[in-house]
């Protein structure tokens, strides 16, 4: 019940731009209006355009726009689905299957969108190599879009279980978005004793260290596997989980999500 109001979709369109004729535009726009203020200054507005141009036109540039859907979910449909469509391993309903699989119950609600860029200084023609690199410049463009959705809209915003407490340890990174300096709720779970609802109530609040961002963006033929530690384990040279800095109230088991 917890889990399926979170539910999302994101759709993501990619374009693969040739830099040249982009850099190439730009740069005779800078020269068709430069004004004769003085001919100093027209000569350093083309250098600087002409620098412009030799540091862009090169290879590809991925541009990514992702949008956001989340689950339409409430009481009503809820209890349809418990009623009319749960179906529980140990006693298959052929008749609810079929109201399930051809329900129009659930429906999608738009949340919002992002765009990312990505510049690709490879050349196609290069082959593996190029193919390597724009591979990876594509699954970071899509990660960026993903991040800049997790911070603008709270509804997604992860939430990661601390790790550990003394520090103060979790896996999100580089490719969640963060540089150092963010601040995170630290959420601990409460129960109603009456209803047994559950909920997450904010106790405290944590920054992440600058320095000590864990790099967990993609790598072509590297796998990000976080491992679990011993607290009383020496911090590997290498980092392989973000550290924040803050109160002494956060517990094992609580969860962080980011401040907006």
């Amino acid at each position: 019940d917890e889990m399926i109001p979170n539910t999302f979709v994101v759709f993501s369109k990619l374009n693969f731009v040739e830099n040249e004729p982009v850099a190439r535009a730009i740069l005779d726009g800078t020269r068709s209006s430069l004004t004769d203020t003085t001919e100093f200054l027209g000569k350093l507005a083309l250098a600087s355009a002409q620098a412009v141009y030799n540091s862009t036109k090169d290879g590809y540039s991925v541009w990514t726009t992702s949008w956001l859907y989340q689950l339409v979910w409430n009481d009503s449909i809820q209890y349809i689905f418990w009623k009319d469509l749960w179906i529980d391993d140990r006693n298959v309903d052929s008749v609810k299957k079929a109201a399930f699989d051809h329900s129009d119950l659930f429906q999608l609600r738009y949340v919002g969108s992002e765009k990312s860029r990505s510049l690709v200084a490879a050349n196609l023609e290069q082959g593996g190599v190029a193919e390597e690199v724009i591979h990876k410049a594509t699954v970071r463009n899509l990660d960026a879009t993903i991040a800049k959705l997790q911070k603008k809209f709270d509804v997604f915003k992860p939430r990661v279980p601390v790790l550990t407490t003394a520090p103060i340890t979790a896996f999100i990174g580089m490719k969640e978005g963060l540089d150092g300096g963010e601040k995170f709720d630290a959420l601990e779970l409460t129960v109603d004793p009456k209803t047994g609802a559950r909920k997450y109530k904010s106790v405290a609040t944590v920054t992440v260290e600058k320095g000590k961002v864990w790099d967990n963006r993609y790598v072509p033929g590297e796998q990000k596997i976080p491992v679990l530690q011993n607290d009383s384990i020496a911090p590997p040279t290498t980092l392989d989980r973000t550290y924040f800095k803050g109160s002494d109230k956060v517990q094992p088991g609580m969860l962080l999500k980011q401040i907006r």
